[in-house]
C-alpha cells in the first residue's frame, strides 16, 4: 500500500477539492471506472489503523464542497424528486413472497444510481446509502419470513447471505458477492457520515467520496473523524435544511403520498429563505 507524508496527503486532498466548486457533467467520468475500482482490494483493510492518517482529520474542510450552500440551492429540488422516486421504488413489500422478479425493479434502480445514471442530481453516494438500507431491510424481511415458516431455514446460510443472493439474482448482470459486500460497506460509511440526513450528501466533495470508496486510504474510525470534522465546515442553515428535507422525504415515502404542487412551491420558497434569508440568493 502506498505511503504518503501528511503534507503530501493534504496536498493531494487539496488538489481534489479544487474540482468541487461547481456541479458539472464531468463528475460522471469517475463512474466509468466503477467496475474495476475495487478489484484486488482486501475487505479486511477496513480495520487497518494508521496513526498518521488520524492527523489528517484537521483537514476536514477539504471534505466539503466549495460554496456548498450555493451548489445545494441549484440542485436540491431535482435531487429531492429523484431521491423520492428511489425511495418509492426500493420499498420492500411487508407481505407476499420474496421473489427475484419482485425485487428486479428496485435492484435495477439502485444499480442505476450507483453507476452514475442519475448524475448530477442523484449522485452515486445516494445509491450506496440506499443500497445499505435496502439490504438491511431485505435481511430483516428474510429473518421474519423464516420465523413464520415462509422461508426454509438453512443452518449454513445466514440471512445476510440470502439477501445478497436475492439481490444478485435480481440484477440484469449479476455482480460478485464480494463486490456487492464492498458496495454495502461504502454505503455504511456514507450512512454513518450523514446519519438520518441523506441530503447532507450534497455537501460533501469528491475528495470525501474518494476516501469513502477506498478503504486503503483510511479505516472506518479515521473516516468517521474526518467526516465529523468536515461537518464543522458545513453552514448550520444548510445542515438544518438538509435535516428537514430528509424528514419530509421519509414521511412522504412512508405514506406513499407525494406533496402537491402548492405544497412543493411553499417548500421551495422556505428552503430559499432558510438558506439565504428573506431577500433570497
Amino acid at each position: 500500500m502506498s505511503r504518503f507524508t501528511i503534507d503530501e496527503l493534504v496536498q493531494r486532498m487539496a488538489k481534489l477539492s479544487l474540482q468541487d466548486n461547481s456541479v458539472d457533467k464531468t463528475s460522471t467520468g469517475e463512474n466509468a471506472q466503477n467496475g474495476s475500482f475495487y478489484n484486488n482490494e482486501d475487505i479486511e483493510m477496513l480495520d487497518y489503523v494508521d496513526i498518521s492518517r488520524n492527523e489528517v482529520a484537521l483537514q476536514g474542510a477539504n471534505f466539503v464542497q466549495l460554496d456548498a450552500t450555493r451548489v445545494f440551492a441549484q440542485i436540491w429540488e431535482a435531487t429531492f424528486n429523484a431521491w423520492m422516486a428511489l425511495l418509492s421504488m426500493t420499498q420492500i413489500a411487508p407481505c407476499g413472497p420474496l421473489t427475484v422478479k419482485g425485487l428486479a425493479a428496485a435492484v435495477r434502480a439502485l444499480d442505476g444510481v450507483i453507476s452514475g445514471k442519475n448524475e448530477p442530481y442523484l449522485l452515486p453516494r445516494f445509491g450506496y446509502v440506499q443500497l445499505f438500507g435496502f439490504l438491511e431491510s431485505l435481511r430483516k424481511r428474510i429473518e421474519r419470513d423464516k420465523k413464520h415458516g415462509f422461508i426454509e431455514a438453512e443452518s449454513h446460510r445466514t440471512n445476510a447471505a440470502l439477501a445478497y443472493e436475492l439481490y444478485r439474482n435480481a440484477q440484469d448482470i449479476p455482480t460478485t458477492a464480494s463486490h456487492l459486500r464492498r458496495l454495502r460497506l461504502i454505503g455504511s460509511r456514507w450512512k454513518d457520515a450523514v446519519r438520518s440526513s441523506p441530503f447532507l450528501l450534497l455537501a460533501f466533495s469528491k475528495t470525501a467520496e474518494s476516501f469513502a470508496k477506498s478503504p486503503s486510504k483510511t479505516d472506518n474510525q479515521t473516516f468517521r473523524k474526518l467526516v465529523l470534522k468536515a461537518l464543522d465546515h458545513v453552514p448550520d442553515k444548510l445542515k438544518y435544511v438538509c435535516g428537514e428535507l430528509s424528514s419530509i422525504a421519509d414521511r412522504e415515502a412512508a405514506s406513499r403520498l407525494s406533496s402537491d404542487h402548492i405544497t412543493r412551491a411553499g417548500l421551495r420558497d422556505c428552503v430559499k429563505e432558510c438558506l439565504f434569508g428573506p431577500e433570497g440568493g
